[in-house]
Protein backbone atom coordinates (compact mmCIF):
# COMPACT_ATOMS: atom_id res chain seq x y z
CA UNK A 1 0.00 0.00 0.00
CA UNK A 2 0.98 3.53 -0.64
CA UNK A 3 -0.40 6.85 0.42
CA UNK A 4 0.27 10.68 -0.39
CA UNK A 5 -0.36 12.47 2.73
CA UNK A 6 0.56 15.42 2.45
CA UNK A 7 3.08 15.72 5.55
CA UNK A 8 4.22 13.20 8.13
CA UNK A 9 2.31 13.94 10.74
CA UNK A 10 -0.73 12.76 9.14
CA UNK A 11 0.50 9.11 9.64
CA UNK A 12 -1.28 9.50 13.10
CA UNK A 13 -4.60 10.34 11.70
CA UNK A 14 -7.42 7.82 12.94
CA UNK A 15 -8.43 7.52 8.58
CA UNK A 16 -4.45 6.21 7.98
CA UNK A 17 -3.76 4.53 11.08
CA UNK A 18 -6.62 2.53 10.29
CA UNK A 19 -5.04 1.60 6.80
CA UNK A 20 -1.39 1.02 7.58
CA UNK A 21 -2.64 -1.76 10.92
CA UNK A 22 -4.10 -3.46 8.52
CA UNK A 23 -1.11 -3.88 6.30
CA UNK A 24 2.79 -5.66 6.69
CA UNK A 25 3.96 -3.29 3.99
CA UNK A 26 3.40 0.63 3.49
CA UNK A 27 5.10 3.46 1.75
CA UNK A 28 4.26 7.46 2.71
CA UNK A 29 5.07 10.20 -0.36
CA UNK A 30 5.09 13.75 0.08
CA UNK A 31 6.05 13.70 3.95
CA UNK A 32 7.46 16.88 3.62
CA UNK A 33 10.17 15.43 6.80
CA UNK A 34 13.74 14.96 6.23
CA UNK A 35 13.62 12.10 9.11
CA UNK A 36 10.52 9.46 9.06
CA UNK A 37 9.40 8.85 13.13
CA UNK A 38 9.25 5.60 14.59
CA UNK A 39 5.97 3.61 14.58
CA UNK A 40 4.44 1.45 16.93
CA UNK A 41 4.65 -2.59 15.71
CA UNK A 42 6.83 -1.19 12.45
CA UNK A 43 10.35 -1.17 11.30
CA UNK A 44 11.00 1.73 8.75
CA UNK A 45 12.93 0.15 5.97
CA UNK A 46 14.25 2.86 3.68
CA UNK A 47 13.40 6.85 3.40
CA UNK A 48 14.01 9.50 1.11
CA UNK A 49 14.39 12.90 3.04
CA UNK A 50 12.03 15.71 1.77
CA UNK A 51 14.31 18.65 -0.40
CA UNK A 52 14.21 22.38 0.58
CA UNK A 53 12.00 24.15 -1.97
CA UNK A 54 14.45 26.36 -3.92
CA UNK A 55 15.42 29.72 -3.47
CA UNK A 56 13.23 29.55 0.11
CA UNK A 57 14.33 29.86 3.30
CA UNK A 58 10.98 29.39 5.06
CA UNK A 59 7.98 27.24 4.29
CA UNK A 60 7.71 23.58 4.41
CA UNK A 61 10.20 21.27 2.10
CA UNK A 62 9.07 19.13 -0.91
CA UNK A 63 8.57 15.03 -1.32
CA UNK A 64 10.06 13.08 1.31
CA UNK A 65 9.28 8.81 1.01
CA UNK A 66 8.68 6.41 4.18
CA UNK A 67 8.85 2.88 3.62
CA UNK A 68 7.37 0.69 6.69
CA UNK A 69 7.46 -2.98 6.77
CA UNK A 70 6.14 -4.99 9.96
CA UNK A 71 8.73 -5.66 12.41
CA UNK A 72 8.34 -9.81 12.40
CA UNK A 73 9.15 -9.51 8.56
CA UNK A 74 11.54 -6.52 8.55
CA UNK A 75 14.84 -8.47 7.80
CA UNK A 76 12.85 -9.99 4.91
CA UNK A 77 12.84 -7.04 3.05
CA UNK A 78 16.42 -4.65 1.73
CA UNK A 79 16.95 -1.62 -0.29
CA UNK A 80 18.15 -2.26 -4.11
CA UNK A 81 20.55 0.14 -4.97
CA UNK A 82 21.19 0.73 -8.84
CA UNK A 83 23.38 2.58 -11.04
CA UNK A 84 20.47 4.59 -12.92
CA UNK A 85 19.11 6.99 -10.43
CA UNK A 86 15.58 8.69 -10.44
CA UNK A 87 14.50 11.28 -7.78
CA UNK A 88 11.45 9.81 -6.15
CA UNK A 89 12.07 6.07 -6.50
CA UNK A 90 13.17 3.22 -4.28
CA UNK A 91 12.93 -0.18 -4.64
CA UNK A 92 13.01 -3.18 -2.20
CA UNK A 93 13.70 -6.56 -2.63
CA UNK A 94 11.31 -9.07 -0.96
CA UNK A 95 12.71 -12.79 0.52
CA UNK A 96 10.49 -15.49 1.18
CA UNK A 97 11.38 -17.61 4.47
CA UNK A 98 13.86 -19.69 2.80
CA UNK A 99 15.72 -16.14 2.20
CA UNK A 100 15.17 -16.49 -1.44
CA UNK A 101 14.38 -13.74 -3.79
CA UNK A 102 10.68 -13.78 -4.15
CA UNK A 103 9.43 -9.99 -5.09
CA UNK A 104 10.75 -6.58 -6.20
CA UNK A 105 8.39 -3.65 -4.87
CA UNK A 106 8.83 0.15 -6.09
CA UNK A 107 7.66 3.34 -4.52
CA UNK A 108 7.42 6.06 -6.45
CA UNK A 109 6.31 9.88 -6.67
CA UNK A 110 7.02 12.42 -9.40
CA UNK A 111 5.58 15.75 -8.38
CA UNK A 112 2.83 17.17 -10.82
CA UNK A 113 3.43 19.23 -14.11
CA UNK A 114 4.17 23.00 -12.94
CA UNK A 115 5.90 22.04 -10.03
CA UNK A 116 9.65 22.94 -10.39
CA UNK A 117 10.64 19.56 -9.14
CA UNK A 118 8.35 17.54 -11.75
CA UNK A 119 10.87 14.94 -13.91
CA UNK A 120 9.94 14.97 -17.13
CA UNK A 121 11.92 12.18 -17.94
CA UNK A 122 10.24 10.20 -15.00
CA UNK A 123 9.02 7.32 -16.92
CA UNK A 124 12.21 6.88 -19.44
CA UNK A 125 14.26 7.16 -16.48
CA UNK A 126 11.83 4.22 -14.51
CA UNK A 127 12.10 2.11 -17.92
CA UNK A 128 16.36 2.02 -17.87
CA UNK A 129 15.79 0.89 -13.74
CA UNK A 130 13.40 -1.85 -14.39
CA UNK A 131 15.85 -3.16 -17.90
CA UNK A 132 19.42 -3.00 -15.03
CA UNK A 133 16.71 -4.87 -12.49
CA UNK A 134 16.39 -7.47 -15.02
CA UNK A 135 19.91 -7.71 -15.39
CA UNK A 136 20.10 -8.65 -11.62
CA UNK A 137 17.24 -10.69 -10.86
CA UNK A 138 16.31 -12.14 -14.22
CA UNK A 139 12.08 -12.45 -14.74
CA UNK A 140 11.53 -11.73 -10.53
CA UNK A 141 7.87 -10.19 -10.17
CA UNK A 142 7.64 -6.73 -9.52
CA UNK A 143 5.03 -3.98 -8.47
CA UNK A 144 5.03 -0.43 -8.62
CA UNK A 145 3.42 1.94 -5.71
CA UNK A 146 3.14 5.09 -6.17
CA UNK A 147 1.72 8.93 -7.28
CA UNK A 148 3.22 9.52 -10.61
CA UNK A 149 -0.01 12.23 -11.25
CA UNK A 150 -0.21 9.79 -14.03
CA UNK A 151 -3.87 10.28 -15.60
CA UNK A 152 -5.01 7.09 -17.79
CA UNK A 153 -8.54 7.30 -17.95
CA UNK A 154 -9.89 4.38 -19.52
CA UNK A 155 -6.98 3.39 -21.65
CA UNK A 156 -6.56 -0.14 -22.17
CA UNK A 157 -2.91 -1.50 -21.48
CA UNK A 158 -1.91 -4.93 -22.61
CA UNK A 159 -4.40 -8.22 -23.41
CA UNK A 160 -5.27 -9.54 -20.46
CA UNK A 161 -5.33 -13.50 -19.90
CA UNK A 162 -6.84 -15.05 -16.44
CA UNK A 163 -5.32 -18.59 -15.68
CA UNK A 164 -8.36 -20.08 -16.92
CA UNK A 165 -7.22 -18.83 -20.82
CA UNK A 166 -10.41 -16.50 -20.79
CA UNK A 167 -10.03 -12.72 -21.40
CA UNK A 168 -10.20 -10.36 -18.37
CA UNK A 169 -13.31 -8.00 -18.12
CA UNK A 170 -11.38 -4.07 -19.25
CA UNK A 171 -10.48 -2.17 -16.48
CA UNK A 172 -12.76 0.56 -15.37
CA UNK A 173 -11.91 3.64 -13.69
CA UNK A 174 -14.10 6.60 -12.63
CA UNK A 175 -11.61 9.46 -14.01
CA UNK A 176 -12.11 9.37 -17.92
CA UNK A 177 -9.24 12.47 -18.21
CA UNK A 178 -5.89 11.17 -19.89
CA UNK A 179 -3.28 13.66 -19.50
CA UNK A 180 0.49 13.28 -21.11
CA UNK A 181 2.67 11.49 -17.91
CA UNK A 182 -0.62 8.96 -18.02
CA UNK A 183 0.10 8.26 -21.83
CA UNK A 184 3.95 8.05 -20.89
CA UNK A 185 2.56 5.39 -18.22
CA UNK A 186 0.84 3.72 -20.68
CA UNK A 187 4.03 3.31 -22.70
CA UNK A 188 5.70 2.19 -20.25
CA UNK A 189 3.57 -0.71 -19.15
CA UNK A 190 3.25 -1.53 -22.64
CA UNK A 191 6.80 -1.62 -23.22
CA UNK A 192 7.85 -3.94 -19.64
CA UNK A 193 4.12 -6.14 -19.65
CA UNK A 194 3.31 -4.38 -16.61
CA UNK A 195 -0.35 -4.13 -16.22
CA UNK A 196 -2.79 -1.31 -13.98
CA UNK A 197 -4.14 -3.10 -11.39
CA UNK A 198 -6.86 0.17 -10.26
CA UNK A 199 -10.05 -0.94 -11.49
CA UNK A 200 -9.55 -4.41 -11.97
CA UNK A 201 -9.56 -5.90 -8.30
CA UNK A 202 -12.39 -7.30 -6.39
CA UNK A 203 -11.86 -4.33 -3.81
CA UNK A 204 -11.90 -1.89 -6.70
CA UNK A 205 -14.26 -3.18 -9.12
CA UNK A 206 -15.09 0.70 -10.61
CA UNK A 207 -12.27 2.50 -10.55
CA UNK A 208 -12.31 4.34 -7.63
CA UNK A 209 -10.91 8.09 -6.90
CA UNK A 210 -7.72 8.01 -5.29
CA UNK A 211 -7.45 11.48 -5.12
CA UNK A 212 -10.35 13.86 -3.61
CA UNK A 213 -10.52 17.63 -2.74
CA UNK A 214 -12.34 20.75 -3.17
CA UNK A 215 -11.26 21.50 -6.65
CA UNK A 216 -11.74 17.88 -8.14
CA UNK A 217 -11.11 13.89 -8.12
CA UNK A 218 -8.90 11.69 -9.65
CA UNK A 219 -7.00 8.44 -10.27
CA UNK A 220 -3.51 8.66 -10.57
Amino acid sequence: MLWNVEGIGHIQSPDIKVCYRNVDVFGLVETWATQSPELEDFALISEVAARKNAGKDRGRKSGGISIYARKEIGQLLSCVELETEVNGVKWILGKNLSGDNSLLICFAYNPPEGSEYHNRAFFEELYLQILELAGIFGDLPLVILGDMNARIGLLEINDLIDDEGGEVKPRESMDTVVNKEGRKLVELCEETGLMVVNGRTESDRHGNYTYVAAQGASVI
